[in-house]
């Protein structure tokens, strides 16, 4: 969709909507790596204590729940900051709009 737009309907567009999709797009690019490495985490655990307790189903879902949290948490901060973090999808690259951008941005 980009690509097929004008300059200036893509700037307007990317300026209403860009926030929400960044923060979208790098959740759902993200989270699968975090989960990922809880899933090498625990396969490394079961091989060296097959019967162990620390991955049950119920505590498999308590730790993806708290990746999931602290992975929204630190995409909120920078999005509810005064210069949001935007990407550019036409270079694929993120931007912000202000020098005095978020740390965690």
């Amino acid at each position: 969709m980009p690509m097929a737009m004008e300059d200036e309907p893509y700037e307007e567009f990317r300026r209403v909507f860009g926030p929400i999709l960044t923060i979208n797009c790098t959740f759902f690019y993200e989270h699968p790596l975090y989960l990922t490495l809880l899933m090498i985490i625990q396969r490394i655990y079961a091989v060296f204590q097959p019967f162990n307790r620390h991955f049950t189903t119920g505590k498999l879902w308590i730790y993806c729940g708290i990746m999931t949290l602290f992975s929204w948490i630190s995409l909120l901060i920078p999005f509810f900051s005064d210069c949001p973090v935007n990407i550019n999808q036409r270079t694929y690259s993120f931007a912000v709009a202000c020098k005095e951008r978020h740390p965690v941005s």
